[in-house]
């Protein structure tokens, strides 16, 4: 346990992650600080050296920066899903993904990959090949991973701690399957009060049986765009006019 002695007047709100088999879990000590993660890992950062005794292994922190800021969440976007070419625009919507991503970051944005921990039928047992991220996505040092285990990306995950640490300005939602965990975690995001935007490009299925894959999309595009939402509306929006 950190020592916090004479600090305890200077450093407030600290976040305490510790990691256990590559999930994080939070315990709630401030805001001011917090893990940092590494493109499919987690990174070193500079420790806070006006402790007495360092954290425990495991145990990084991050100085949050107070601007607020985009954060780019791409949904699910994983090697077993897109192992087969029936996904509408797939090769169009990782390149706009991997720009945007760039943008966002350039703007001193954050980007999270939410990775689904699913089963050994789907492809995407923890820890398998097809578990992993696309390869095709490009991953910075400081882009975050939150795994999931239900179409919400906020449900029983920690996305809400990570959120906490960041002062996002809006969500900007991305990733694979529309109709599924990309619609949930945008009402989700709704109903927890984020501003949103959805990345009319960005996002992709399979045909269904009823309806085409470009018409599915075509169809939740919409509706985001005309929900009620508790504050301002979902921007829906492509790739290249969310900065223009």
């Amino acid at each position: 346990m950190i020592q916090l002695k004479k600090q305890k007047k200077k450093l407030k709100n600290i976040l305490k992650f510790q990691i256990y088999n590559g999930r994080s879990e939070a315990m709630h000590l401030t805001s001011q600080w917090c893990i940092a993660p590494a493109s499919r890992g987690w990174t070193s950062v500079p420790l806070l050296r006006s402790y007495k005794s360092a954290p425990k292994p495991g145990v990084k922190f991050y100085k949050v920066t107070g601007h607020y800021m985009d954060i780019f969440i791409i949904i699910d976007m994983q090697e077993a899903s897109f192992s087969t070419s029936d996904k509408f625009d797939s090769v169009g919507v990782i390149d706009r993904i991997n720009r945007l991503s760039k943008s966002v970051r350039k703007r001193n944005g954050k980007v999270i990959f939410i990775q689904h921990d699913g089963t050994e039928e789907e492809g995407l047992a923890p820890n398998t090949p097809g578990w992993e991220i696309l390869s095709s996505l490009y991953m910075g040092e400081d882009d975050f991973i939150v795994r999931k285990t239900t179409n919400d990306a906020f449900h029983r995950t920690n996305l809400t701690h990570v959120l906490g640490t960041l002062n996002p300005a809006r969500l900007i939602i991305s990733g694979w399957a529309t109709d599924f965990c990309v619609d949930t975690t945008i009402r989700s995001a709704v109903s927890h009060d984020y501003e949103v935007a959805v990345v009319s490009d960005c996002h992709t299925l399979a045909d269904r049986p009823h309806l085409s894959a470009e018409k599915v999309i075509e169809h939740h595009n919409w509706v985001w765009g005309n929900m009620l939402t508790t504050s301002k509306n979902i921007q829906v929006a492509p790739a290249s006019g969310l900065y223009n």
